[in-house]
């Protein structure tokens, strides 16, 4: 987490922000609205903790498409930038997930770690979804890989509707309560 001072607030405020922020769990109990007038840049990402490794790009490409058709959008082009590589890993480069509108875009990197870092004991996969556009986008994906291969949806970025933590379902219900009537305009 890096924080950038506000010039605008005195140095004891934003001094007393940080040492919250240290103090308290991911994203500090603040909205996104008090992180952002505080000038606290927070992590952009929507982490989905894996039980396994999707097992290619067809399998991943299919599940996603699903989720996005079930959930009345459009779907997307999937696809992996291997920045260079040989190899068609999922883990070697980014997966690019691109949709219809310009703002409908996001990657994801999927990487093996350590279960301390996705705090479950048997999901040592962590697949981590990142945009500069739409986070409803966004979210479709994170949800294709929780109701896929995960059990919770982390959200680090603080968007949607601000809840630390998702099931497939719960996530599933915030995508639709943000856009009930999308099939895509």
């Amino acid at each position: 987490m890096r924080l950038t001072p506000n010039p605008e607030l005195p140095t004891s405020a934003t001094s007393v922000a940080r040492l919250l922020l240290q103090a308290l769990p991911r994203g500090g109990g603040f909205s996104t609205s008090a992180r952002s007038a505080l000038g606290i840049t927070m992590a952009n990402s929507i982490f989905v903790p894996a039980l396994r490794m999707p097992t290619d790009i067809l399998e991943l490409s299919s599940v996603i498409n699903f989720a996005f058709a079930e959930l009345g959008f459009l779907t997307p082009s999937v696809r992996i930038d291997k920045q260079g590589r040989e190899s068609l890993s999922l883990t070697d480069g980014f997966i690019m997930i691109e949709g219809q509108h310009d703002k409908d875009q996001c990657w994801v990197s999927i990487g093996r770690c350590d279960p301390k870092f996705t705090g479950d004991a048997e999901c040592c996969i962590l697949c981590d979804v990142k945009t500069r556009g739409s986070w409803l986008f966004a979210a479709v994906v994170a949800y294709a890989f929780c109701k896929a291969w995960g059990r919770t949806v982390f959200n680090d970025a603080g968007e949607l509707d601000g809840q630390e933590t998702y099931s497939a379902e719960s996530l599933k219900e915030v995508i639709l309560k943000a856009n009930p009537t999308r099939r895509d305009a």
